[in-house]
């Protein structure tokens, strides 16, 4: 069985992580690419798949968004779907790092993210 944090505890971990010296786009890359990794075992692999990723504009979203690069690079069609424009820093970071890659960007709508879906 896997514990799973509730959010306080979330934040008290990554609050506790930082005046350790971990900045908190270290601690997104790392959610990113874990998830990112999770992805691709349920995909069983990146050849021919597609994933819709939807962020909001929070941490949360910015993990998103490191995962959606992440699937990219490993060969996933990868459309990141934005709930709300102008994520916070650190996940305005990886909204800007996305520019370099093949993954799509999408306003995220009901209508929308059924159309990504049906593709």
């Amino acid at each position: 069985m896997r514990y799973v944090l509730t959010p306080a505890e979330a934040a008290e971990l990554d609050r506790a992580s930082q005046e350790r010296g971990i900045v908190a786009g270290g601690l997104m890359e790392a959610a990113g690419r874990e998830v990112a990794d999770a992805a691709l075992r349920l995909l069983g692999g990146a050849y021919g798949r597609r994933a819709v990723v939807v962020c909001g504009k929070g941490n949360n979203g910015g993990d998103g968004l490191v995962a959606a690069r992440h699937l990219d690079r490993a060969g996933v069609r990868t459309t990141v779907m934005l709930l709300e424009e102008g994520p916070g820093e650190p996940a305005r970071a990886n909204l800007e790092r996305l520019e370099v890659t093949t993954v799509r960007r999408r306003p995220f709508s009901p209508t929308a993210i059924g159309r990504e879906l049906e593709r």
